[in-house]
């Protein structure tokens, strides 16, 4: 699915961390992985992948700043979101990084 991966060390413990293909679909694959910012923080997780694409269910004290950089502010009473891939980072066996 992605082009190559490289090995991250995170508290002693190697994951896998894929290069974001710009073409590629996401699968299933993602679904139950943590989402959090370029600083770490937590934003919430995968909920689906519907055609490709990630849908996120935010966690309960999201940061604002993130939540606009998204998009995702003016949006009233929904909880999961389409995560635009202009937006990930990387990812890795658990958790999808953003950029922002």
């Amino acid at each position: 699915m992605f082009p190559f991966s490289a090995a991250e060390v995170s508290l002693g413990v190697e994951h896998e961390v894929w290069a974001m293909d710009p073409d590629s679909d996401f699968s299933d694959e993602q679904a139950g992985k943590r989402v959090v910012a370029a600083d770490g923080t937590g934003l919430g997780v995968v909920k689906e992948v519907r055609n490709g694409t990630l849908y996120v269910e935010v966690g309960a004290d999201p940061n604002p700043d993130t939540i606009d950089e998204l998009g995702w502010g003016g949006v009233v009473n929904q909880s999961v979101h389409e995560l635009r891939r202009q937006f990930i980072a990387t990812i890795t066996d658990e958790t999808v990084r953003l950029s922002v």
